[in-house]
């Protein structure tokens, strides 16, 4: 529903009439803490770590798997190609990273009160996310055993790409 900014309030959700989780744990860290606290949050539904957050360092699925994906999307549009297919792997997560760096990047605009001579930490990142693995049949049929190997990487890429090693 487009960027929003400001101080933490109801309407950060969904739309600006919905609330998120960030809400209560931004209330909750705000009252824990007694540093000032920036949540950054990039929230995109009905994505994937299996495709859309997938991290760069984590394999790509298998050219069959790949193919067949191909085949769907060209009952839908038949000029599909697999260089869009294989596009779509990974996005969010380059997504989320350049939305993280633009903030940091442009501090004053999106936290006024910043200060540059305190500085800033990033301290946490927090993953509310899993529903569109958790359905995925092939995910289901193997345990979830390559979800948490793929969850795995993806804090460590996040780690490594914002050059948090103790995030």
């Amino acid at each position: 529903d487009g960027q929003r900014y400001g101080n933490l309030k109801p309407g950060y959700g969904a739309n600006e009439m919905k609330i998120g989780p960030e809400l209560g744990f931004g209330w909750v860290m705000g009252e824990k803490l007694s540093e000032q606290v920036l949540l950054i949050k990039t929230c995109w539904g009905g994505r994937s770590v299996k495709r859309d957050f997938l991290p760069p360092n984590a394999e790509m699925p298998p050219a069959e798997e790949l193919q067949k994906e191909l085949q769907n999307a060209r009952k839908r549009n038949p000029d599909t190609t697999m260089k869009q297919i294989e596009e779509r792997y990974g996005k969010a997560y380059t997504d989320m990273l350049a939305h993280v760096r633009n903030v940091l990047a442009n501090l004053k605009q999106y936290f006024p009160d910043y200060d540059p001579r305190r500085g800033y930490e990033l301290a946490g990142l927090v993953w509310f996310q899993g529903w569109n693995d958790m359905v995925d049949r092939s995910q289901r049929d193997e345990k979830y055993v390559n979800y948490t190997k793929r969850l795995s990487l993806l804090i460590k890429s996040v780690r490594k790409d914002l050059n948090t090693p103790n995030l």
